[in-house]
């Protein structure tokens, strides 16, 4: 069943996603375009497939995060915020039978153990943009903070992280063993410049 709702009220289903799609475009290109009218959703060629969305406990879920991440991105600051999605049920057989051949909805939006509560944030922010390096590599902030993501792929701050969290990254080969040490060294610049103080 097809609907018209503000993408703004759907929920992401995963809290990190791929940074390219199938056909190799980037969600920056995917929502450039989308932005242009360059790209449009639909069922037709060259269109991007319409969002699938689930409902569950009263929330819409989608099970296409990228697509639901660039909607998102190409209608935010617009004061009318509406696509069009396909509205699933849980115990629908899902996309791609011939790689998974039995798969329900259900399935797909839980994995195997079907644990509820994996809905996450509605704001794209939010959400990890897989960029192909290690959980453990730092990376840089929004606003210039150093920061890895952890075995849950939760964003910590190098000032947060343990000495015991380090000593882990430290044990994951050559690669962790650098990344940790280079944490070490900024968390140790950080606790020097607040034990100094503002300049006099």
């Amino acid at each position: 069943m097809t609907q018209t709702v503000s993408v703004k009220d759907v929920l992401f289903s995963q809290s990190s996603i791929k940074n390219v799609f199938n056909d190799g475009h980037t969600l920056k290109e995917t929502t450039a375009a989308l932005k242009n009218g360059d790209l449009t959703f639909g069922d037709g060629d060259g269109q991007l497939k319409p969002i699938r969305v689930v409902e569950v406990d009263g929330k819409l879920v989608s099970l296409d995060n990228r697509r639901l991440f660039v909607a998102k991105e190409a209608l935010k600051g617009k004061r009318q915020q509406l696509v069009k999605v396909v509205v699933v049920q849980l115990d629908d057989l899902s996309g791609n039978q011939a790689k998974h051949p039995g798969r329900t909805v259900l399935d797909e939006l839980y994995g195997e153990n079907c644990k509820p509560g994996k809905m996450t944030s509605v704001k794209p922010e939010a959400i990890r943009i897989k960029d192909g390096l290690a959980t453990f590599v730092p990376r840089e902030g929004r606003k210039g903070g150093l920061f890895v993501y952890d075995q849950n792929e939760v964003k910590v701050y190098a000032s947060q992280l343990s000495d015991k969290k380090l000593d882990a990254i430290a044990k994951l080969g050559p690669a962790g063993a650098a990344a940790a040490q280079d944490l070490r060294d900024i968390k140790a610049r950080q606790q020097a410049e607040k034990k100094a103080g503002p300049w006099p």
